[in-house]
């Protein structure tokens, strides 16, 4: 099936639709029927494949395509929810539009996002200032309306109908222009013969998510459609058509991060790929093969992103089998099952059998038979393999910002070896990264940590695992007991660890059930203690030196004009002392311009 002829690419992604999409009697007329929209193209009967058990890999629409277009884990893709990259943390991995290009296709994308060109920047969206054209509800619950202009748009002054396009379109919607979307592309010569069609969505919404979508909070807390990973948010439409398919339905476990591979396979590329794929080709289902049994996964945030009630979700799906993990407090997370109080629901731990409990209703990670606990460890494995790989994917960029700070000689003096102690301020994830780019750059080194989690399984292969494994934000006497006839002399360095965006995490959690504070509380600690090298290293690799007494810390405690009226307040104080020592320089040879002087000492710059 694969070939070296160069087809067409016709990428389309509705934004918001789901596999259990119903006749919905919420929102807008707008979102009215949109089961029947879809079912009306009858797709299987135009040759279309249709998964019938696909899952998005991310449940907010920028994690989703850059998922989609690289074929990588979603927490891979280093997008903050609404956010463009992290400049310290950028995404350097092969995506489907900058491949093709490289290979000499003509690329262009389409969104109705209004800031497409930095949200979703791998679609290279064709002049996105023409949506700007269109007031909000043509951008929104008329979208395909926008996006069918732009096209057009773009067939009539910049198509060039040489060689091989690779076209990427997004909107809600996207059933609803079909036919006229099909017409402008075959009347440019796209057409079903020499073009590769794929169909999906980036996600869908939580159940009985719309009405209170409309009203905007729950429980005072303002709600995402990324706060849930239910089957009714996940499962999501997947059609792929190529020049001769025959339509029928393949009920396999599938994910939105095997749309990549499974193009350049189709295309005949796969040895030509220069990065490595998460998701795998789905051809051999194509041509009626089996492929090994396999785990997918789903994420609802950035891996080192966490919002106010906005906890991080991973979802594993083993078969029937499907196992939910919150890694984050529980005061971070609201009550997400809205049909439901989340006391009924919520836990770090979730297990169901999708196959007969759809809904979700019976969490069977309690259950003592063996064939249930059996599967719940596997995906425990699968879960710790995979965080174990997205943290190391993530290490390389940041180690690359380490040598950019250079941080050897900036923070630790360019000493070749010693002894460090690395104290845990912030999440297990944070922390972890922190320490492996740490022995990672400074493999001479010797490194100890403290961490707050007793149970915690990381960083295996650390010199010293020091338990803090008392409750409530580090103590001054109980941190020094831990660490006895260490805490004077004994280290080179003492790095405390935070994670930039969110610090102590006030806000963030709710400090009646989990302490906040350690990061603050431990820094003041730090201060007392005497090694050569104290610092609080951020996840981006940014760094700020500890003192005994910091003139930072002193005016972050007043305001600044507070500072400079006691600055001012100090220099009235000390002129007349400072006029009689200058006393003997001031004679007549000796002029000095006493207002200049003054100017330099008290001027704002």
């Amino acid at each position: 099936m694969s070939t070296n002829k160069k087809y067409n690419v016709v990428l389309l992604v509705t934004d918001g639709h789901g596999k259990f999409t119903g006749n919905m009697d919420w929102g807008t007329k707008e979102f009215h029927n949109l089961k029947e929209r879809l079912d009306r193209l009858d797709l299987v009967q135009k040759g279309y494949v249709s998964f019938t058990n696909a899952i998005s890999p991310a449940v907010s629409t920028i994690m989703s395509i850059e998922s989609i277009m690289s074929g990588l884990f979603a927490a891979k893709t280093h997008k903050l929810h609404w956010r463009q990259w992290p400049v310290w943390d950028r995404f350097s991995q092969p995506v489907l539009s900058e491949f093709l290009e490289q290979q000499g296709y003509d690329v262009d994308g389409f969104s109705y996002l209004l800031n497409s060109e930095n949200w979703l920047p791998c679609m290279k969206c064709y002049k996105p200032e023409l949506y700007k054209n269109f007031p909000s509800f043509k951008r929104d619950t008329h979208s395909h309306e926008a996006v069918l202009v732009a096209i057009k748009h773009y067939f009539e002054n910049a198509f060039n109908g040489d060689g091989s396009h690779f076209l990427a379109i997004h909107s809600i919607f996207v059933f609803d222009f079909w036919e006229a979307l099909m017409d402008e592309l075959s009347q440019n010569g796209i057409t079903e013969d020499n073009t590769i069609f794929v169909l999906t969505s980036d996600h869908y919404f939580p159940e009985n998510f719309g009405r209170q979508w409309l009203l905007g909070e729950r429980d005072n807390s303002l709600i995402f459609h990324h706060i849930d990973l239910s089957e009714h948010n996940i499962r999501v439409p997947l059609y792929l058509k190529y020049p001769n398919s025959k339509g029928l339905e393949i009920d396999g476990i599938v994910s939105g991060y095997d749309i990549a591979p499974t193009l350049i396979d189709l295309l005949g590329m796969s040895s030509q790929w220069p990065g490595k794929f998460d998701g795998i080709s789905l051809v051999p289902l194509l041509k009626g093969q089996s492929i090994l049994k396999r785990m997918v996964r789903t994420d609802n945030l950035y891996p080192y992103q966490i919002g106010e009630k906005q906890g991080r979700v991973v979802a594993i799906r083993n078969g029937k089998y499907k196992y939910i993990f919150r890694p984050d407090p529980i005061t971070s997370y609201i009550a997400y099952r809205l049909s439901r109080s989340w006391e009924d629901v919520l836990g770090s731990e979730e297990f169901f059998d999708i196959e007969n409990d759809p809904q979700e209703n019976k969490n069977l990670i309690n259950e003592s038979s063996e064939n249930i606990l059996e599967e719940i460890d596997k995906c425990r494995k699968y879960l710790r393999k995979t965080n174990e790989d997205i943290i190391g994917f993530h290490v390389e960029t940041l180690r690359d910002n380490f040598r950019v700070n250079n941080l050897k000689n900036n923070l630790f003096g360019g000493r070749q070896k010693g002894r460090i102690l690395c104290i845990q301020s912030t999440s297990n994830i944070v922390f972890e990264t922190i320490v492996r780019v740490l022995m990672a750059e400074l493999q001479e080194w010797d490194i100890d940590i403290m961490v707050k989690n007793s149970d915690a399984q990381f960083l295996p292969d650390v010199k010293e695992k020091i338990i803090y494994a008392f409750d409530g934000v580090y103590q001054k006497d109980k941190f020094v007991s831990l660490i006895d006839s260490k805490a004077h002399g004994y280290y080179d360095c003492i790095i405390n660890t935070s994670n930039v965006p969110m610090g102590d995490y006030a806000g963030v959690y709710d400090e009646r059930y989990y302490p906040v504070g350690d990061l603050k509380s431990s820094t003041e600690i730090i201060s007392f203690l005497n090694p050569c090298i104290k610092a609080i290293l951020c996840l981006d690799m940014t760094y700020k030196k500890i003192y005994p007494f910091n003139i930072e810390r002193f005016l972050e405690v007043i305001s600044l004009k507070k500072a400079i009226k006691i600055i001012r307040f100090l220099l009235r104080k000390l002129r007349p002392l400072l006029r009689k020592l200058n006393a003997p320089l001031n004679s007549k040879n000796v002029k000095i311009n006493r207002g200049f002087a003054e100017r330099i000492i008290t001027s704002k710059d």
